[in-house]
């Protein structure tokens, strides 16, 4: 499966216009941490990152990381504070905006890059851990997602890994995004053996039931029966 270049360009133009709406139109608070569900979702996959860290015996202190569309650097920064090396750090995203923020935001040492992930520039097999956190549900074009995810292999190195999170359900209400199933996902890094869980209680659901009460938030994101997103582990082999 193929894409040409004008298809990655109309990709790019399509995600910056996309993300120029929500800037306008989603209320600024809608992601808060402030409100207990959002937290709660939160708090969920930084505890799955650190599961992932110690299980497959990542040294942070030392690892080679780059994030596919790092945004402003949200998980990057949660990284350092986990105790990995800014100078080992490289975010990617294709918003020249979020990637301002992300540098005014995040410690000196992190080497920001404005790429497409399914055409970036950096050197095969050069880190340790690449990361993509709802990146691959923005993109609609199925070439196009093939094509970042072979840029997440090539530049990550024999024995390491690829942290993956992102929806696998379609949202009805908003045709900007896709959800990536278990079967593509495999499909996506084969032949590499992955580890998937699910995570996240149902997003609207979380920020409409959290500040009423945190333990029923808890009791259904435990259940996994209405949970959005799969995290996963690519090991390269």
């Amino acid at each position: 499966m193929q894409f040409d270049l004008d298809a990655l360009k109309l990709d790019q133009q399509r995600i910056a216009a996309v993300y120029g709406r929500r800037s306008r139109d989603i209320p600024s608070d809608r992601y808060s941490s402030l409100n207990p569900g959002n937290l709660i979702n939160q708090q969920e996959l930084e505890q799955a990152i650190c599961d992932a860290v110690r299980r497959y015996r990542i040294d942070l202190p030392s690892a080679s990381i780059v994030e596919f569309g790092c945004g402003s650097g949200y998980w990057i920064r949660e990284l350092i504070r986990l105790g990995a090396e800014p100078d080992n750090i490289t975010g990617i995203d294709l918003l020249p905006d979020r990637l301002q923020v992300g540098r005014h935001l995040t410690p000196s040492g992190v080497t920001f890059m404005e790429e497409h992930a399914a055409s970036c520039r950096l050197e095969d097999q050069s880190f340790d851990l690449a990361l993509q956190f709802t990146m691959f549900s923005s993109i609609l074009d199925p070439a196009i997602r093939t094509a970042a995810a072979k840029q997440m292999l090539r530049v990550t190195r024999p024995g390491g890994h690829i942290f993956w999170y992102d929806f696998f359900v379609d949202n009805p209400k908003n045709r900007d995004v896709v959800g990536i199933g278990r079967s593509e996902l495999k499909k996506l890094f084969a032949p590499n053996p992955i580890n998937l869980r699910r995570l996240t209680l149902l997003p609207p659901l979380a920020r409409a039931l959290g500040p009423k009460s945190r333990a029923i938030v808890r009791l259904l994101a435990s259940s996994n029966i209405f949970s959005t997103h799969y995290f996963a582990v690519v090991s390269k082999v």
